[in-house]
């Protein structure tokens, strides 16, 4: 019978999973089938302006460190899941890792190794993961040949220029998957343009390019004419029917921050119905309209290439069924969550259920919130529905404490 605890995906439900389990006394191994912690949550940016946007990411940080430095958790990254035998209590899992450059589980981040790289500014080592926990990935081919100055220089052995492939075998008595989702892919909806528009991109292009740019005005350049198109891939019926419920808070979040920092914006939503989110809900939507952002009532039907580099926002008014158009410098596609793309074959692999969605089932009612078909597993965050950062969290610790709760029922019984 073991006691530890294996949790699948190092994203906001994982780590939630991971540190409540670990505070708790409880051994924890975190896969991770990326080289970083966070999930998407470490392509997003801080969205605080004068205050606080509680937009969470910085939940994500928090606890990415905690997991990082607790003697409870043990992490493995580039990890791929190709078997599960066994059952609650005596569990066995096969992985496979692919040979990697940097290993993100040994590097600190100190930069020593670009330091010593003889590309200087063109080094092929760069940066990634969630602030406060960034670690050096290697474009290996990039390097000059037979040049070793990197793995040389590291002071914890944490670059290995020739990787091998591994198999990995772990054993524990619970599984917690927390695989996460992917975002709609806004491609399948060919009319809004996105991939032939260049002036079309989709809020996490959005997120990232802030993030990466850390000013909204160096990301922007001259664009000043933005539109946000509300609920691509989701409350559709020929994509997908159910509301992703996080879309207009982070859409909101988006264009207040945009607006604040950048004078002479002109932004424009186009929208069906606002989700509301919080308490905060209410100040957000006033703020963003002393802000002068511009709400249009309506699902666009085509976003088409308008003159020089700007996109044309084509949709019809719902007042009075006239067709209308407007020009956009930048239009982000608020695209919503969708099944992860491995949903399927992780599902197969370790016989979980799966709803009409492509999201995994749990039990009914709140005891059963987190619980599978398969005794012994558990499901948290986005791969069991759409969840924000905070309710992704708060589904991983819950899942966390089931489990934990089973354990002690193990030992009475």
């Amino acid at each position: 019978m073991h006691e530890s605890v294996a949790i699948l995906g190092a994203g906001p439900a994982g780590l939630g999973a991971a540190v409540e389990l670990a505070d708790r006394g409880v051994q924890t191994l975190l896969l991770e089938r990326d080289l970083h912690v966070g999930g998407r949550a470490a392509e997003y940016t801080c969205k605080a302006t004068s205050e606080c946007a509680r937009c969470n990411v910085c939940l994500v940080s928090d606890l990415a460190e905690q997991a990082r430095s607790h003697p409870m958790i043990e992490s493995h990254f580039g990890v791929q899941v190709r078997d599960l035998r066994g059952e609650r209590g005596d569990f066995q899992l096969r992985a496979q890792r692919k040979g990697v450059a940097v290993d993100p589980a040994l590097c600190t981040g100190c930069g020593l190794c670009t330091v010593q790289c003889p590309a200087g500014g063109e080094s092929p080592l760069y940066l990634a993961g969630l602030p406060g926990d960034r670690t050096y990935r290697l474009e290996r081919s990039r390097c000059e040949k037979d040049c070793r100055a990197c793995e040389e220089a590291c002071p914890v052995g944490a670059i290995d220029l020739a990787p091998a492939d591994e198999t990995l075998s772990f054993e524990f008595g619970h599984l917690i998957v927390a695989t996460g989702f992917q975002p709609f892919p806004a491609t399948t909806m060919a009319e809004y343009g996105y991939g032939t528009v260049p002036a079309v991109v989709t809020a996490e292009d959005l997120e990232d390019g802030l993030r990466t740019a850390g000013d909204p005005i160096d990301y922007l350049g001259d664009a000043r004419r933005i539109a946000f198109v509300q609920c691509v891939g989701s409350r559709d019926e020929t994509e997908n029917g159910y509301c992703s419920s996080v879309c207009c808070a982070y859409t909101m979040r988006l264009s207040r921050l945009l607006q604040e920092k950048v004078s002479d914006l002109q932004l424009t939503v186009y929208y069906m119905d606002l989700q509301s989110f919080g308490r905060s809900w209410g100040q957000f939507r006033d703020r963003s309209a002393d802000l002068g952002v511009k709400m249009l009532r309506g699902k666009p039907a085509a976003v088409r290439a308008g003159p020089g580099d700007t996109a044309t926002v084509l949709r019809e008014d719902p007042s009075d069924g006239g067709r209308r158009s407007a020009e956009h410098d930048l239009v982000v596609l608020s695209v919503g969550i969708a099944p992860a793309k491995d949903a399927g074959q992780m599902g197969q692999i370790l016989q979980l259920t799966r709803d009409r969605d492509g999201f995994f089932t749990v039990g009914p009612g709140e005891a059963g919130a987190t619980e599978t078909n398969i005794p012994g597993i558990s499901v948290a965050g986005t791969c069991a529905g759409p969840r924000d950062i905070e309710q992704s969290i708060a589904h991983g610790r819950q899942a966390a404490l089931g489990v934990r709760s089973s354990l002690e029922k193990g030992r009475s019984s």
